[in-house]
């Protein structure tokens, strides 16, 4: 499984921003971590940090666990985190 995400990651992150929502997806989880008073956020399976940014960007401490090295790489390369 880990070749396939290495051949495909950059695929991967093109494809699923055209039909995933993510903006509405964080709405979802940002309302439900304020309602509990949560300040921190560890995504394990954050692929390509999607919803990372919007998790720091609102001040959330945020760390982002996933086993492909590649989909990382993406995520290093538009985050500030």
């Amino acid at each position: 499984m880990s070749n396939l995400y290495k051949s495909l990651a950059d695929v991967y992150e093109a494809m699923y921003k055209t039909f995933i929502n993510y903006d509405e997806e964080f709405r979802v989880y940002q309302q439900l971590l304020h309602k509990y008073n949560c300040d921190a956020v560890f995504e394990i399976g954050c692929v390509t940090g999607n919803l990372a940014r919007s998790f720091a960007d609102d001040g959330f401490n945020y760390i982002g666990l996933d086993s492909s090295g590649d989909m990382l790489d993406i995520e290093k390369k538009y985050s500030c985190l």
